[in-house]
């Protein structure tokens, strides 16, 4: 009788379902808002892609909109938001950006240091 080790098979399978996993939960990473006709009162950020939070960012700053951060802002929307010329903050604003991933597995050094660029200059130091 020939016996076969299904450790490798059980272990890749874990890994896929973490990063299927992970990949679910970053999709749904959202930004918690309130859009006026002119202003957008940020009261939370999750991250997410960093692709689409700039796009949203960068529609709201194109229709004129002032940013008010009053919340934590974490991951891409951290970035975002204090990227953006028309933004100011509240006594509420907490800043956590984090260096860019792929899943959180794999580090992106040159999303990273774009990310950074995009900051105004007192925060990239």
């Amino acid at each position: 009788m020939q016996t076969y080790d299904n450790g490798g098979l059980r272990s890749g399978l874990r890994i896929m379902t973490a990063v299927c996993l992970m990949a679910a939960i970053s999709g749904c990473a959202t930004t918690r808002a309130d859009v006026g006709r002119d202003v957008v009162l940020l009261k939370g950020g999750d991250g997410g892609s960093v692709n689409q939070t700039f796009l949203r960012y960068n529609q709201w700053r194109a229709e004129g909109k002032r940013i008010v951060i009053d919340g934590n802002m974490i991951s891409a929307d951290a970035f975002a938001a204090f990227s953006m010329p028309n933004a100011c903050y509240t006594i509420n604003a907490v800043f956590s950006p984090h260096a860019a991933s792929t899943l959180g597995i794999v580090p992106q050094y040159q999303a990273t240091e774009w990310l950074t660029r995009q900051l105004p200059m007192p925060l990239q130091k």
